[in-house]
């Protein structure tokens, strides 16, 4: 989930005002902000400041703008103590379950098993878990960690 946030796709934001536009999300290279453009400026929110990350709608903008044909595909992020939230509307279910896990996973912290031994970052152990490098990482962690002799065939 995390490589496809940072690859980015574009997203139909749901603002206080005027109507949604479509507007190209990812997520920086460090997994620390979210980066958008619109009105072409880049505009960021950073993750440290998000509290939750809602499926569905339910905050105020989305009960100002109902789309009941697209709330399996909505999903907000609320931020400054839940005083705002950017609420965005993917393509399609699996789409918006696949940010809604990214997001989750990055704002929750490490709750990997890895993430007591010393590796670089946190982070680096849970976010690509498929790439072939990460594998070799946990597999030496592993090791590392049960400590126990390789079997000779």
């Amino acid at each position: 989930a995390i490589v496809a946030l940072k690859k980015g796709a574009h997203l139909l934001k749901c603002g206080k005002r005027g109507k949604p536009k479509f507007c190209p999300f990812r997520l920086s290279s460090d997994e620390k902000t979210l980066v958008w453009y619109s009105k072409d400026r880049e505009k960021h929110l950073s993750l440290n400041s998000v509290s939750t990350v809602i499926l569905g709608q339910k905050t105020t903008n989305f009960y100002r703008q109902r789309w009941p044909e697209k709330e399996h595909q909505s999903l907000s992020l609320v931020y400054r103590n839940g005083e705002c939230s950017l609420d965005l509307i993917c393509r399609d279910r699996d789409q918006a379950e696949c940010w809604h896990l990214g997001l989750t996973a990055l704002i929750s912290g490490p709750s990997s098993p890895f993430s007591s031994v010393g590796s670089k970052s946190s982070r680096q152990m849970t976010s690509c878990t498929s790439t072939p490098r990460s594998y070799i990482q946990r597999k030496s962690k592993l090791s590392a960690v049960h400590d126990t002799p390789r079997h000779k065939q």
